[in-house]
């Protein structure tokens, strides 16, 4: 890999509508340049498709420029596996790495139940069982 990662501050997620929790993302936040996304995924063994992960660890969560500045290509490769491009993937990927960040749990799934929660503003409770809180209450 032969681009720099950049430090990532709040400024990069004005695209977002929801305030972010800084404090509870942990240490770092790097942006990593787009032509050099898939490299740094395969040296990973990671899913090259995904534009974010987070090294929970160490409290990182890298990811990719395209989130904040797309091209045609790159939302091409994008849409078909998360359904959304633009500002609604930036907000899918924040809240599924914040999902990792403040629970500190590796599991991608729950990651995507606790994000769905950041979404719904609910609150994020890392030891209720998710799937009840997820669910759209029963029409009367």
């Amino acid at each position: 890999m032969t681009g720099v990662l950049v430090s990532m501050t709040p400024s990069h997620c004005k695209m977002l509508w929801r305030p972010i929790p800084w404090s509870a993302w942990g240490r770092g936040r790097l942006l990593v340049p787009a032509d050099e996304w898939r490299a740094l995924l395969r040296g990973l063994r990671a899913n090259p498709v995904s534009p974010a992960f987070s090294i929970i660890d160490q409290r990182i969560t890298v990811l990719e420029s395209s989130l904040f500045i797309a091209t045609p290509i790159r939302n091409k490769s994008l849409l078909p596996t998360f359904g959304v491009i633009g500002s609604a993937l930036l907000d899918l990927a924040v809240t599924h790495e914040l999902g990792h960040a403040i629970c500190h749990d590796k599991d991608e799934r729950r990651a995507d139940d606790y994000g769905r929660g950041l979404r719904g503003k609910k609150p994020v409770n890392c030891s209720t069982d998710l799937s009840i809180l997820n669910r759209s209450p029963k029409p009367r």
